[in-house]
């Protein structure tokens, strides 16, 4: 080959990379906000989250407010400037996924996923649109439950859909409570967890059509914790709990790498891993109430456990302080290493949103709208501010820089759902 013919070859093989960089650029969105943020620890790690707001109400730092069609609890998902929500309407027996512009709160689009279908018996508080968006790419990916088995349903950013699968059945003979797991995404993957007592499973599934990757058996056994895949212990783990188990998996194949039992079977929570120590967390339950911190190396050690019971919201770890806002509206703040309670504070229950740590600050949400933004101590509760959005909350604070994204609901009258953005 000649010196011209290399340059050539060298030429195209250069333009060939830069276009497909380009392209890849371009289909790769910005995910600002997943379900308990970046990390899946409940963190906001922007550096430009640095000041976010400690005092609202319906009128006091409202940067804007947008109309919700439906009922749903999935918490506002953040990417490319767009929020992705999922609602239902219960009594036409349909399932959308929403998008609204971040910077305006302008409803973009509202896509049918599911028309006239059965839903399945549920707790009053639960809604058919629990499940919070992951999102992949220029891709977001719904999760619903309808005619007695679980569906996937990946959308376009513009709305349109791309494809949507049945994966498996979901039918709960113990606990009725309705479905809840949410979809997360890891190393182009994106995981989905379905646990009652048909046939309970963790999938694996190809973004791009749906195919299966891997899908593994759990107990079975009804349960509504969402995963999380974290770095621990030098190599990353799939955790999950419930079904009377904390579990361990390689996200990769799915393999099992370590289980511990647990006391409780049902829980809703994510567990959440202590940043320089192989440790893990996790909280339940029903029927019976424990949180404990398990090594995790397969070795079993269970380092120290309570009877305190998290059990719909996620537990939050800062400083090396364990925070949990538990049954009966009481914030326990515990060493996380020890378990030593160093504080307890009485606030308001009940409570079903995951807590939130964005600015310096803790934000603790009941169910119905109330905040507290506290001040993370060892010492003692340490409370910044109190506040009222609305009635209702159950969907987890989403935060975008120094914005909070909060999900609401006016019991005035017709119950209405709005999307609130807070800031300065």
């Amino acid at each position: 080959m000649t010196d011209c013919s290399r340059y050539s070859v060298f030429k195209w093989l250069t333009s060939s990379f830069v276009l497909a960089s380009c392209f890849l650029a371009t289909c790769v969105a910005e995910v600002e906000w997943s379900w308990r943020g970046p990390s899946g620890n409940g963190h906001a790690t922007s550096a430009d989250a640095i000041n976010t707001p400690a005092k609202w109400s319906e009128s006091e730092n409202v940067v804007w407010s947008a109309d919700v069609p439906g009922r749903g609890h999935s918490s506002p998902i953040l990417a490319d400037g767009k929020i992705f929500l999922t609602t239902a309407d219960e009594r036409k027996g349909n399932q959308s996924v929403l998008c609204y512009d971040l910077a305006s709160g302008k409803q973009l689009w509202n896509t049918l996923c599911h028309e006239k279908v059965k839903f399945a018996k549920q707790h009053p508080k639960n809604t058919q649109a629990s499940p919070t968006v992951a999102v992949l790419g220029e891709r977001a990916f719904a999760v619903f439950c309808n005619d007695d088995a679980v569906h996937v349903s990946c959308l376009g950013f513009d709305g349109k859909t791309v494809w949507q699968k049945e994966i498996g059945p979901w039918v709960p003979a113990q606990y009725q409570f309705g479905f809840g797991q949410s979809p997360i995404v890891h190393d182009g993957k994106l995981i989905v967890t379905a646990e009652s007592e048909a046939d309970p499973f963790v999938i694996a599934l190809n973004p791009e059509n749906g195919e299966t990757v891997w899908k593994i058996s759990r107990p079975r056994k009804t349960s509504y914790g969402t995963p999380v895949v974290v770095n621990v212990d030098g190599r990353e783990q799939l955790l999950i709990s419930g079904s009377n188990e904390v579990s361990s998996y390689d996200p990769q194949s799915g393999e099992e790498l370590w289980s511990v039992d647990s006391k409780w079977q049902v829980t809703c929570g994510t567990m959440i891993s202590h940043p320089s120590q192989p440790i893990v967390y996790a909280s339940g339950g029903y029927p019976v109430k424990q949180t404990l911190a398990v090594k995790a190396d397969g070795s079993g050690e269970v380092l120290w456990e309570n009877n305190i019971k998290c059990y719909e919201q996620s537990l939050i770890l800062v400083d090396d302080c364990l925070y949990g806002f538990a049954e009966g509206g009481i914030l326990y703040c515990w060493d996380a290493t020890t378990g030593e309670q160093l504080w307890r504070e009485r606030l308001e229950g009940p409570e079903s949103a995951s807590p939130v740590y964005a600015g310096g600050k803790l934000y603790f949400t009941n169910e119905k709208g109330k905040t507290w933004v506290v001040r993370p101590s060892r010492k003692a509760f340490d409370l910044v501010a109190e506040n009222q959005l609305e009635e209702e909350m159950f969907a987890s604070i989403a935060v975008s820089k120094n914005r909070l994204i909060m999900r609401v609901a006016d019991r005035d009258g017709d119950r209405k759902e709005r999307l609130y953005c807070i800031g300065q």
